[in-house]
């Protein structure tokens, strides 16, 4: 670590900024900055390398003129424009992605008055809710499996890069975004509108408010059911599966569900198409480097920053492996967390994969750990359970709980008829 060449080109490659602070002054302006940044534009990590003289030297904390920055707003032509557009489509969708994480309730709004069907991404997912009666939920790797993304005329994107969306090629398309680097990322915006998400929503459901568009309902059929067609191929499992967890987690008072996720076939094919959510930021998971071993250190942070909800992480037995020491952290914190690990004896999507391309399937096989003993070995409590009834019963227990519980799902259980609607 301490030879390295050049750490700051590294981090570069993937944070928004690395920074060398070379005097107190300009350590205090990259802090405050940064923050700034947070609060008024796109959130991206920030790295600052400190050297060790300047730890000691002491500040006189954040200037007043680091806060005055205001939030971008819109220009209301190209609002105006928008909404003009919104007017003459004859099969408009609304796609919200994770940057329209805090504007939940005003994209809701926007839906209910234009009647335009919703779908979202990932990181999108549970934003609007997906009890909406427009409402497509989330589906996975995108939406490139998404018909009724292909057919739409006109696509209204709100904080999302559109990667691997599958638009159709005549496609017009709107996008909202406070980056104006994000405006044409992926896929060329005919209406690019630069600014705050939950102020461009505002503006836009102001600007229709007095004359607002009717919505085809042919087209909301024709939106329902591709999603639910494109659903289809996911198992039936993971429905049951998550209903089980969710209503353990829901309980009798309705607490905020957070579930976290992994790069495991049970976040991609299960909690992302599955799992009914109500609250964005309700799935936690790792949409961009699709890391394994991000679902329990997620659900330990999203234990500890929101004490009062029902967190459950759910992952598979390999993304477990990758970050199993992190029970010792989850016990000593005495977190009442369910840790739900769908066990199918290794790296099952990439065993797929490989037989997909004609490969052997090689290295992808694991031994099971005595998951029972492990459990035990680090502090923690300890279920297996074959049905969803038992899963329900081993989550609620588990919430209450003075320390982690393991819970361990066995893949060949789900063959079992009780795991099907």
């Amino acid at each position: 670590m301490h030879e390295a060449k050049d750490q700051r080109s590294g981090i570069d490659c993937f944070a928004e900024e690395s920074i060398r602070a070379e005097s107190q002054r300009s350590l205090e302006e990259a802090i405050h900055g940064a923050f700034l940044r947070f609060r008024t534009g796109r959130p991206r990590p920030i790295h600052i390398e400190i050297p060790t003289d300047l730890l000691e030297e002491e500040s006189a904390g954040a200037p007043e003129a680091a806060w005055n920055a205001g939030i971008p707003s819109p220009d209301s032509a190209a609002i105006t424009a928008v909404a003009a557009a919104i007017r003459t489509a004859e099969r408009p969708l609304i796609l919200v992605g994770g940057g329209s994480a805090n504007y939940g309730d005003i994209l809701s709004s926007l839906v209910d008055l234009t009647g335009i069907p919703v779908v979202t991404t990932v990181q999108g997912k549970g934003t609007v809710s997906e009890r909406h009666p427009r409402s497509v939920g989330a589906l996975a790797g995108g939406s490139s499996g998404f018909q009724s993304l292909q057919r739409a005329d006109f696509v209204l994107a709100f904080g999302t890069e559109l990667k691997n969306a599958g638009l159709g090629a005549d496609v017009r398309v709107a996008r909202f975004d406070i980056d104006a680097g994000q405006l044409h990322k992926n896929h060329r915006s005919d209406f690019p509108v630069l600014g705050d998400v939950g102020l461009s929503a505002a503006a836009l459901l102001a600007e229709l408010a007095n004359s607002p568009p009717t919505m085809s309902a042919t087209w909301l059929r024709e939106v329902l059911r591709d999603g639910k067609s494109t659903r289809a191929g996911a198992q039936e499992v993971w429905a049951v599966l998550h209903d089980a967890v969710t209503n353990a987690a829901r309980g009798t008072s309705e607490k905020p569900v957070i579930l976290t996720g992994d790069s495991s076939q049970i976040s991609w094919l299960g909690t992302v198409q599955s799992a009914v959510l109500e609250r964005p930021r309700s799935f936690l998971t790792t949409d961009g480097y699709a890391t394994l071993g991000y679902g329990l250190p997620a659900a330990i942070g999203a234990k500890l920053a929101r004490p009062e909800a029902s967190v459950v992480s759910l992952l598979g037995d390999g993304a477990l492996m990758f970050s199993v020491q992190e029970l010792v952290t989850a016990a000593e914190q005495r977190l009442a967390l369910p840790i739900v690990v769908f066990d199918n004896g290794g790296y099952a999507e990439i065993e797929q994969n490989m037989r997909d391309a004609g490969v052997a399937p090689f290295a992808v096989a694991l031994t099971p750990p005595k998951y029972a003993a492990l459990a035990t070995a680090l502090n923690c409590r300890f279920s297996a359970t074959e049905t969803p009834a038992g899963l329900e019963k081993a989550v609620r227990e588990a919430l209450t709980a003075d320390r982690p519980t393991l819970i361990r799902i066995a893949a060949e259980d789900f063959n079992a008829p009780v795991w099907r609607h």
